[in-house]
């Protein structure tokens, strides 16, 4: 049972007690009559408040001020309604709906916030408070945020640990959806859980549907958030990372976005080591990329679903800073991949077309003294991942070049004697060949190899009607089986 119980009857709001001799608070003016509720709890173990349904119009901000000194808190407090059908109104100018500071402990569920043009965020997680940690332990569950301010979020956390968001819903008609930033110049926030998410922000630049900052660098970070279930509607950017670091997405839905990935970095405010476990990403519009990384970031990891048309960016990872970056990705029918942007030689490049399912791989170089028998190739090398293909290659009486898409080079006509080029073995490490006279006549016209084999310099590899030649690379040289 709530500790207090908020009603209305036309325009008088009456805060009562569960407890007898507890005051009541009643009034016309609701920011009142909830913030005396709000005050009542907030000593010892703190409360919980019950809003009934109504629409409740501030005319200030409701603020929560943690009182205990622990960490976690030993106190908290808990402000629930009837669903959308409670509503709180803020079109005060300047004004916050929900002001929370001072590492409260609080819990938020079912109810409505709207927020005036003129107003700002529907609730703010504060870092100005005596103490700089907004929140320390707190759930927010089946929130509804909508607002049209043109100064703040709609959703804007500062400074915040072990929150636990269960299902939000903040769209920001002319700023960013949902804002959550670390500003301390010491202490890495985050640490915190979100499970459904639909965000949505301004088209024009510079908003996002979701954007993660640090602004107190260097090297303090946002960090350690996860995010189960996350669809991002409208944003200049969909998701936003700039110096966010192990920040983790298992499923993203993010469509009709001119940016729905932009992961962003400067000198030590790096996004480092965040992960994109799945989801799908549908950029569009004049210059759309679906994921960019920006120079000072790396380590980053993307396993999505990439659609768009033929015009898009899938990929323009820049990324310079620590470990690489690494993508495994699916194309949409549409895109076309030789519209990655990659200068970085070390990135890790995996994609396939759902067309046709073929897996096509760029790996990086080797360091030096590196005797990895890994391809070393800044091309994109179609080896399905290392598995090769049985496949084969016709030539017609003519000379050829060995592809890392072959196995079997097969002869179907020769009017002469012709040779087949190997190449540099460190380009087909631990892959075997097939070359076959299919014509019956290398008996006559001989096929050698240009290329050392086996020590051998150029050997003649067929002399005979329908002979057949295997041989393989370990990396260094060319050897016959």
């Amino acid at each position: 049972m709530a500790d207090y119980q908020i009603s209305i009857n036309g325009t008088t709001i009456t805060a009562t007690p569960r407890v007898s001799g507890a005051p009541t608070f009643t009034g016309t003016d609701a920011y009142t009559v909830i913030q005396n509720a709000i005050n009542a709890l907030s000593s010892g173990n703190g409360g919980s408040i019950d809003i009934a349904t109504g629409t409740y119009q501030l005319s200030n901000e409701l603020t929560i001020t943690g009182w205990s000194t622990d960490s976690p808190p030993n106190g908290s407090l808990k402000i629930s309604g009837s669903g959308k059908s409670t509503q709180f109104i803020q079109t005060t100018a300047g004004k916050h709906a929900i002001v929370v500071k001072n590492k409260a402990s609080i819990a938020f569920a079912d109810f409505h916030i709207y927020t005036g043009a003129s107003a700002k965020s529907g609730i703010f997680l504060s870092n100005l408070g005596a103490n700089e940690c907004s929140v320390f332990g707190g759930v927010l569950y089946n929130v509804s945020l909508l607002s049209n301010s043109t100064t703040d979020a709609a959703f804007h956390a500062v400074n915040f640990f072990d929150l636990q968001v269960d299902h939000l819903y903040a769209l920001g008609s002319d700023n960013h959806g949902i804002l959550l930033e670390n500003n301390s110049p010491t202490t890495f926030y985050g640490n915190s859980h979100f499970g459904f998410v639909r965000c949505a922000g301004s088209n024009t630049a510079p908003y996002a549907g979701l954007k993660l900052n640090s602004t107190a660098y260097p090297y303090t970070y946002i960090n350690l958030l996860t995010f189960d279930n996350i669809e991002a509607i409208t944003g200049y950017y969909g998701i936003y990372l700039m110096g966010a670091n192990a920040n983790t997405f298992h499923h993203v839905d993010i469509e009709y976005l001119k940016y729905p990935i932009y992961v962003d970095g400067t000198a030590n405010n790096e996004s480092i080591g965040n992960r994109f476990n799945g989801g799908y990403t549908l950029a569009q519009g004049t210059g759309a990329t679906a994921v960019t990384t920006a120079a000072a970031t790396g380590g980053n990891t993307f396993n999505l679903f990439i659609d768009g048309d033929a015009a898009v960016v899938p990929i323009n990872d820049q990324s310079i800073y620590r470990a690489p970056s690494r993508y495994d990705v699916t194309f949409g029918f549409p895109i076309v991949p030789a519209n990655i942007v990659a200068p970085n030689a070390q990135t890790i490049l995996t994609y396939r077309k759902a067309s046709d399912g073929n897996t096509v791989t760029r790996y990086p170089t080797p360091p030096a003294g590196d005797n990895s028998t890994q391809v070393a190739t800044t091309a994109f090398v179609n080896q399905a991942n290392l598995v090769q293909r049985k496949t084969r290659r016709a030539v017609a009486n003519s000379a050829a070049t060995l592809q890392a898409t072959d196995y079997l080079v097969a002869y179907t006509s020769l009017t002469a004697s012709r040779a087949l080029t190997l190449g540099s073995a460190s380009a087909f490490s631990g892959l075997h060949f097939v070359l076959k006279d299919e014509s019956g006549s290398a008996g006559t016209y001989n096929i050698t190899l240009v290329g050392t084999v086996n020590g051998t310099a150029n050997p003649v590899a067929i002399n005979s009607a329908y002979g057949v030649y295997r041989f393989y690379s370990n990396g260094t040289a060319w050897f016959t089986e």
